[in-house]
């Protein structure tokens, strides 16, 4: 994620506006201490996030800020644990500027579709279906016409496009989708 960010506005030269869900810690001090931006976190449980600071307690399906707020949102790996990915996906934008970019990525399962089954709720069972005790969905090779609507466009990033392919071998970044999301000007 930190490559994106660099790609998308750690290296340009105006103060940005930045929303960041589910703070991983080096992501957290690189944005909290950086001199051009202006830094708010959330999570629906930020206690988890002891280091995180400030860290505010939100419902990314519902979230209190006013429309337009921010210039950058930053998800990492929430996407496949909120019950509606689209709902997510549109309230990210509707706090989103026009002009800004929602910096989303999460696991892509190879070889799978993209589904979901609202009705297992039990931790194992989530477990063996999607691979995790609270994901609640599997997003696939198709994850892009699955994530889609028309409120906003997807742009997938191939991680060949912020760093080496070395780097790619030496990573998850592999298995997961890299995606920026941008507010559909015609609505």
């Amino acid at each position: 994620m930190y490559h994106l960010c660099q790609k998308y506005f750690l290296e340009k030269v105006d103060p940005v506006k930045v929303l960041h869900m589910a703070p991983e810690r080096s992501m957290y001090e690189l944005l909290k201490g950086h001199p051009l931006v202006d830094y708010t976190c959330i999570d629906i449980n930020p206690e988890r996030y002891p280091y995180a600071k400030g860290c505010l307690k939100q419902d990314a399906l519902a979230m209190s800020f006013a429309d337009g707020t921010f210039d950058v949102i930053i998800s990492s790996h929430v996407i496949e644990h909120v019950p509606d990915a689209k709902a997510f996906i549109r309230e990210s934008i509707r706090c989103l500027k026009r002009t800004g970019v929602f910096l989303l990525n999460f696991p892509v399962h190879a070889g799978k579709k993209s589904f979901e089954d609202p009705s297992i709720i039990d931790g194992e069972k989530r477990y063996d279906v999607f691979g995790q005790w609270d994901h609640v969905r599997v997003l696939g090779d198709d994850y892009l016409e699955y994530l889609a609507d028309e409120f906003y466009t997807m742009t997938i990033i191939k991680g060949e496009e912020i760093v080496s392919s070395d780097a790619i071998k030496q990573s998850v970044l592999s298995s997961s989708g890299f995606v920026v999301v941008t507010p559909n000007s015609t609505l």
